[in-house]
């Protein structure tokens, strides 16, 4: 079975990955612990990610954890595939995401991680579904990195995919695939509740029999309210 393919209107299902589709620590987190434990970090590149940091302060925290990427100066972009770990998802989450692919919606991961690491999350997603008999291409939206001759100069390209650059992310894919964002679904943490109120979209959760939690943004599924009431 592929998704995608539904007739009628287009519908998109957006998920979030840290916190929704993996558990704690974040994918990034995991990345950085692998490279300091290979030395692949300089001991310059500690200290421009502190310089960064402190000038990045004043605007909050989440402008340095999402925005100061100084510690990645100087490393090969192929480090992200050799340091990759393979990610244990929810099994509640591959399950939503079965279902949307399975109706023929299309699936789209929107994080404030790096591209690499967000991109190879969305394909062990896809092997995933095809372990289950489900065939779908996953797209990926996340924070781009500038590289030169093949090695991260340290800067973002653009700014990172965290709240109201994932907002315009949304409906840019939307509006590309003419699909109404009404009838669109959505997973994520807090952040995607404030992305859900800037879109109008109603907001619960509902957390697995692990009581880790899959925040429920936007799902209009029969299957999702009867899991929501009786969880």
């Amino acid at each position: 079975m592929s998704c995608g393919a539904a007739a009628g209107p287009r519908v998109a299902a957006f998920f979030d990955i840290d916190g929704t589709l993996l558990e704690a620590p974040s994918l990034e987190r995991r990345f950085f612990g692998e490279l300091r434990r290979n030395g692949w970090i300089p001991v310059g590149n500690y200290l421009s990610w502190a310089a960064r940091a402190a000038w990045l302060l004043p605007r909050g925290i989440s402008a340095i954890t999402h925005g100061n990427k100084k510690y990645l100066r100087g490393i090969s972009v192929d480090a992200a595939v050799r340091h990759f770990v393979a990610p244990a998802f929810y099994d509640q989450g591959v399950a939503r995401a079965a279902w949307h692919a399975e109706h023929g919606h299309a699936i789209m991961l929107v994080s404030g991680t790096i591209e690499p690491l967000a991109r190879l999350t969305g394909l062990a997603l896809e092997c995933e579904l095809e372990a289950r008999g489900v065939v779908c291409r996953i797209v990926v939206r996340a924070t781009l990195l500038e590289a030169v001759l093949g090695y991260w100069t340290g800067q973002i390209c653009g700014e990172a995919m965290v709240g109201e650059a994932k907002r315009r992310a949304v409906v840019k894919f939307a509006r590309e695939e003419t699909m109404e964002l009404g009838e669109c679904y959505a997973y994520g943490n807090s952040e995607f509740a404030r992305l859900a109120r800037l879109l109008q979209w109603p907001i619960c959760e509902w957390r697995d029999r692990k009581d880790s939690e899959l925040k429920q943004i936007h799902d209009r599924s029969e299957e999702a309210q009867r899991i929501e009431t009786t969880v």
